[in-house]
């Protein structure tokens, strides 16, 4: 069995099962806890099963038990999050995907113009099927940035008094 020591990055419990994250690899403790923290030094024996790494809680040695006073990054840290870009993304994402469905229906309906080629080419399909579908995304991409954004010179009216629409006959 290999011995391994490092640094813990990462402890995980699981529905009662253990992990620990040395060098961005995972070791498994099963439902062993080996009570150690991020920032510890250990050592132990692991064994591969597949594409697991078993650690030997038997042979588990705390080496340094200093927890390092690093900051640590937190995944879901608002500020750091670049909500426009996102935002921004996912709207890309959502015009290639109309994209896609609108290329695979004109396909089965016999709709796109593809090369004509003597002998099948699906070289040339394939790239003239994407560029198809990159003219539809940025269509739809531009139309779908064009729709959200509102316009700066205009501005909604906010509603009046007047617009009541209940008709409860006052």
């Amino acid at each position: 069995m290999p011995t391994i020591e490092g640094t813990v990055q990462y402890k995980s419990d699981k529905n009662g099962r253990f992990a620990v994250k040395m060098d961005d690899i995972w070791y498994g403790f099963n439902e062993d806890d080996p009570e150690v923290e991020e920032g510890n030094v250990i050592k132990f024996r692991y064994s591969k099963n597949g594409k697991w790494n078993n650690a030997d809680f038997e042979t588990l040695e705390i080496l340094d038990d200093k927890v390092e006073t690093q900051p640590r990054t937190v995944k879901s840290n608002v500020s750091s999050t670049d909500w426009d870009a996102k935002d921004v993304r996912i709207t890309y994402m959502s015009a290639r995907n109309a994209a896609l469905e609108l290329v695979a229906i004109l396909s089965e309906l016999g709709g796109l113009s593809l090369p004509k080629t003597t002998k099948p080419n699906p070289a040339k399909i394939a790239i003239a099927v994407e560029a198809i579908v990159e003219e539809y995304t940025d269509e739809f991409f531009e139309a779908a940035l064009d729709a959200k954004r509102p316009s700066k010179t205009k501005k909604a009216k906010p509603a009046s008094d007047d617009d009541d629409d209940d008709d409860d006959g006052d």
